[in-house]
């Protein structure tokens, strides 16, 4: 009878380890799923974010191109009435605004990859 109890024992026991092993391996694939899941919505925003600021960066470029561009055409109709010497003057004027406007640009630009 002792050895009956004991064999009805160790089959339980061995019935529950196989159950637990199994519920492990479960567990394990289940987070395994969720971390793959995870990484691949990670990538997709990630992706999404860098389209978007393409898109933002270059819509903004167009913006400053057409505002230059209006600033260009509104400058060279004021130039168009003005006198000779005032001309000179103002040339040299535009000149050192433009290597300002670029500067301004250059260091936005740098600011700009630092952040990035």
């Amino acid at each position: 009878k002792k050895a009956e109890e004991h064999q009805i024992a160790v089959t339980t026991m061995v019935r529950e380890q196989d159950k637990m092993v199994k519920e492990h391996a479960a567990a394990i694939a289940n987070m395994e799923a969720s971390a793959k899941k995870a990484t691949q919505e990670h990538k997709d925003l990630l992706a999404n974010m860098v389209e978007e600021h393409k898109t933002a960066v270059l819509e903004m470029n167009e913006k400053h191109r057409t505002v230059v561009s209006k600033m260009m055409q509104e400058h060279e109709g004021a130039l168009a009435m003005t006198t000779e010497q005032n001309k000179e003057e103002h040339e040299a004027t535009m000149v050192k605004m433009i290597q300002e406007h670029e500067a301004t640009i250059v260091k936005m630009s740098q600011e700009h990859d630092a952040a990035v």
